[in-house]
């Protein structure tokens, strides 16, 4: 990424937003002119990311302790609200809880928010602001 971020090209990358590790990284291309557009996907819940996480360990994938899991889970949804969603020239934030097609919940474009549904939009912000 830093390679393409010196090369001035568009790219986009995967992270879940449970650390701080982009921050700077997206500070700093803001202020080399990049445009920031951040489209998040979240649960409803940290118990519906374990048993996902279950599933994929029995096709196969990796394991994650349930500790983890549910601390990724809340610092993610705190880290969006607090940490990134100000260094975001555009968000957008899905949930994802159904497994089918994901819900739109809010936007921020053109320096307007709409918020599609207000009962997911209190529920994320109030998970966000659990201690766990």
């Amino acid at each position: 990424m830093h390679g393409l971020a010196d090369e001035k090209a568009d790219f986009a990358f995967e992270t879940t937003l449970s650390s701080r590790t982009f921050a700077f990284f997206l500070q700093k291309l803001k202020a080399e002119g990049y445009i920031v557009t951040i489209i998040y996907f979240t649960l409803n819940d940290a118990r519906l990311a374990y048993r996902r996480v279950r599933h994929r360990v029995k096709l196969g994938g990796h394991d994650i302790p349930q500790k983890v899991i549910t601390r990724r889970f809340y610092r993610s949804l705190t880290n969006f609200f607090k940490l990134y969603l100000p260094l975001a020239d555009t968000w957008m934030i899905f949930d994802n809880s159904t497994g089918k097609t994901a819900t739109a919940i809010a936007w921020y474009i053109n320096n307007q928010t709409v918020i599609k549904s207000q009962k997911l939009w209190k529920e994320i912000k109030r998970l966000a602001n659990q201690q766990q």
